[in-house]
């Protein structure tokens, strides 16, 4: 891959790594009929509540482990912004060093895997604690409402595995 080639990927790659994280810092995120998602609520959570049939308890368990990911994702989503403020600086100084600026998306990107992960085991967490009759419930709202998840909205569904 030429110098040229490798400036470009990653700097598409930059551009990737910065929608996820604005994706997953709870900004403003286009749901799946173009609405926004606000952060834990809304529309689509007390739907999910209703729907499952959520108890009160089930409903504290849910949004202390929606603050508790919320947290953990924020300070992985703060090395996530630190690096691609390091890929800016590289590239405004002209010249950016291609493998440089990899190795900080290589690691952006382990960043990435690590929110990945946390969403995946806080939803797992989630679906557990629920009985058998509310997961065939859970299932069939996730299917009818696609980005609605116990982790979301705003945090939305888990994202595929990154390749590399």
């Amino acid at each position: 891959m030429t110098s040229i080639g490798r400036f470009r990927f990653a700097a598409i790659a930059g551009a990737l790594c910065a929608a996820a994280l604005a994706a997953q810092t709870g900004d403003a995120v286009l749901g799946p009929r173009g609405g926004t998602r606000p952060d834990h609520g809304g529309p689509c959570g007390d739907q999910l509540v209703q729907y499952v049939g959520l108890t009160s308890d089930q409903q504290t368990a849910l949004e202390t482990l929606r603050q508790q990911t919320a947290d953990s994702v924020q300070t992985l989503a703060d090395e996530m912004h630190s690096l691609r403020q390091q890929i800016d600086q590289l590239i405004a100084a002209g010249n950016p060093d291609a493998c440089a600026v990899g190795q900080i998306e290589i690691q952006a990107a382990g960043a990435r895997a690590q929110i990945d992960a946390a969403l995946t085991a806080a939803e797992a967490a989630f679906v557990a604690s629920l009985t058998s009759s509310q997961k065939t419930k859970y299932d069939a709202f996730v299917a009818m409402n696609p980005g609605c998840t116990a982790i979301g909205p705003g945090f939305g569904p888990p994202h595929p595995p990154t390749r590399g």
